[in-house]
This record gives C-alpha cells, structure tokens and sequence, in this order.
C-alpha cells in the first residue's frame, strides 16, 4: 500500500493527529499530519504532497507541555537540556532551526564555529559588522 508503514509484514498503524505551531515555511494546506508508534518509539510523520517526513513526537511536547520552550508574546524563551545544543537557523526561506527540529546531542557535532560574520540587535536594527572576527 503507497504510503504504509509495514515492518516484517505488519501494518504500523497510522493515528491521526493535531498539535499547533506556528505555521511555517514548510508547512502547506496540504499538510497532514499522523502518529506512527514502532516498538517503544512513537514518531510523529508529516504527509506533504506524497512524501513522508519523520518527526520524533518529543519534538511536539517540547512545545506544547512548555518543558524545554515557552513562548511570552513575541519572544521565546528555550532552557536547553544538558548535553545537547540549540542550533540556530539564518533565516532564509524554508530554513528550519532547533526551534522546529529539536535540540542537537552534542555527540552529532563534527566541528566548531571559528569565525563570527555578522551580528544584529534584537528589535528594529540593522545587522552591524562590529563583532566580525575569528572566536577563539
């Protein structure tokens, strides 16, 4: 069956599902969104235009149960866990941070940021090129 989940013959059962979010760039009207579980692991899949695209459910209660983000009008406020990292996106179209993929284990590094290129204020500032420099 096109679009079924089967491991060694059996059906994954999809649950259908709802959470809210912001919308953004990746989303469209004609995302659906479903709850697959395999085991011990329970995986939240986005249905867009015929491809799969797999989420861990953490992801969603991060959010939603306020454990690791709240959000406070206009701004976030993210506590990360130990042993993990908030990466941050740059803001072009159809970029995606930890905000919307979830936190980085620290063992998934493969290098470190050695150069700052540019920086801005938060608010209604232009970007400045004050702090470019190598980080040490």
């Amino acid at each position: 069956d096109h679009g079924q989940l089967i491991i060694n013959g059996q059906k994954i059962p999809k649950v259908p599902t709802q959470f809210s979010r912001e919308k953004d760039a990746l989303d469209t009207p004609t995302s659906i969104y479903h709850k697959e579980t395999i085991g011990d692991h329970t995986f939240t899949m986005r249905e867009l235009e015929g491809v799969n695209v797999a989420r861990q459910a953490p992801f969603i209660n991060y959010v939603d149960n306020g454990k690791y983000a709240n959000q406070d009008g206009l701004y976030w406020e993210v506590t990360v866990p130990k042993g993990h990292y908030f990466a941050m996106g740059d803001n072009r179209d159809q970029s995606a941070d930890s905000r919307f993929w979830g936190f980085v284990p620290e063992e998934n590094l493969t290098g470190r940021a050695f150069y700052v290129w540019m920086h801005k204020e938060p608010g209604f500032h232009l970007p400045s090129f004050n702090r470019n420099g190598k980080i040490d």
